[in-house]
């Protein structure tokens, strides 16, 4: 047998000299690295790199590094970790004493990774050991990059809450508290998180959030019904900002139904939130000026006073601009979409009905008259956003009830079946990022 060549790996001077060990990754410098780590492909994966050694952590907690992440692959989507879906704010009351959030993980994750991100984002710190079983939970309102945002009604305040770090904050609201308030019901209707007030740009995080509150104010005195917001700033830790609208109704003459949070709010697009506000009309508050206005809709085929988040709802602009929004109604059978336009003085011009069509004909379906159709925020990505919408199907026997699903498609006004095993549906859906950077924490 011949003699056993022993292979040396390694380089070579060229003039037959000292061989030099291969180079490791640890010689790599930070400018490659760092483009190996933009490519990581989720941001719990980016997250487990970090805590892989001390020089990848302080690359991805530097500075510039977010926003190259960012430019590269979109603002959102490299940090979305899920969407946190609520069915019904009305179902705050739950059995369990659990909150009514359910976190879904986007994309899927195998069973045992999903099971763990959901135990880590996890909304049970905001259970408090003396509720009572049956009793009020928060009501998820809003969310913005990793915090979330809720009503808490029995308390009477906001809760600011991010799960990852699981921390959160209880910010009382200010009504009923000044002496000269006059005497009255208060009904919140939201809380919303706003954008950093600096201009930097920086990431909001619970040192330095923006809560936008809503109230509406029934003043015992003249019966009438005001809506007010107040901004708090957790960086002054106190109320900034506070704006009223003129009188939405008369409660002597004009009777409103009550209506749970989910199904009062109709939209929120383009720097501006909608709620319903009773017979055809829908209350507008500009985020930016904290402007309210009111939105009239034209009549409708059918004898309706009111909608709410199931038969109305704003869907955005339809690439047409700022200061221009669609809404989709459904009064019985029939699908309306209208344009409304925001005028320069403020309020908004009279909104004009683009597309009608029946639902039945457009599902290729028969509903019976007492069934009906309502709407449901879905998500069958990670990025994409939509409606969908259903008639809910009673059974032979009329105890349950079943919803066919349809994707609507505002711009063709078609309807596809939707893919139950795929489709994320929910009254509404709250997307929730990665807290950043503070989570990973630079190291010297």
């Amino acid at each position: 047998m011949g003699k056993k060549r022993q292979i040396i790996v390694g380089t070579c001077n060229g003039d037959g000299g000292e061989q030099r060990p291969t180079t490791s990754i640890a010689d790599m410098p930070d400018e490659i690295l760092e483009l190996v780590l933009l490519r990581v492909p989720t941001p719990v994966c980016l997250f487990r790199a970090a805590a892989t050694c001390k020089r990848w952590r302080r690359v991805v907690a530097g500075e510039g590094f977010l926003h190259r992440l960012r430019s590269l692959r979109g603002h959102s989507s490299r940090l979305l970790l899920g969407h946190y879906s609520v069915k019904s704010s009305s179902s705050a009351v739950m059995d369990l004493g659990t909150i009514n959030a359910e976190f879904v993980p986007s994309p899927p994750r195998p069973a045992s990774s999903g099971v763990h991100l959901r135990q880590r984002v996890s909304l049970d710190l905001l259970v408090r050991p003396g509720d009572l079983p049956h009793g009020e939970r928060p009501v998820l309102t809003d969310s913005r990059g990793s915090l979330l945002a809720f009503v808490r009604v029995d308390l009477w305040c906001a809760v600011v809450c991010e799960p990852w770090t699981k921390q959160y904050s209880e910010v009382g609201f200010p009504w009923g508290e000044d002496e000269d308030e006059p005497l009255g019901a208060y009904d919140c209707v939201g809380a919303f998180l706003l954008g950093d007030a600096g201009a930097g740009g920086g990431h909001d995080d619970m040192s330095s959030f923006r809560l936008l509150c809503v109230c509406l104010v029934l003043d015992n005195t003249v019966t009438s019904v005001t809506a007010e917001a107040r901004v708090f700033s957790a960086a002054d830790n106190r109320w900034l900002r506070r704006s009223v609208s003129a009188e939405l109704w008369d409660d002597r003459k004009h009777h409103v139904p009550g209506m749970d949070l989910h199904e009062r709010l109709v939209g929120r697009t383009g720097g501006s939130i909608f709620w319903s506000a009773g017979y055809g009309r829908v209350l507008v508050l500009d985020e930016s000026t904290l402007e309210f206005s009111t939105l009239k809709l034209p009549p409708a085929p059918a004898a309706r006073t009111y909608y709410d988040s199931d038969n109305l709802r704003v869907v955005g602009s339809g690439g047409r601009g700022r200061g221009v929004v669609r809404i989709v109604r459904v009064v019985d059978d029939v699908l309306e979409a209208l344009t409304a336009t925001r005028l320069r003085g403020g309020g908004w011009r009279c909104i004009v009905v683009e597309r009608r069509a029946g639902l039945c004909q457009l599902a290729g379906i028969e509903v019976k008259p007492e069934d009906w159709w309502s709407w449901l925020r879905f998500v069958e990505t990670a990025t994409t956003p939509g409606l969908v919408i259903g008639p809910a199907a009673r059974s032979p026997s009329a105890s349950t009830t079943e919803t066919l699903l349809f994707s609507l498609y505002v711009q063709t006004m078609t309807l596809q079946p939707a893919n139950k095993t795929t489709t994320l549906h929910a009254q509404w859906v709250f997307p929730y990022q990665l807290p950043w950077p503070h989570t990973i924490g630079a190291c010297p």
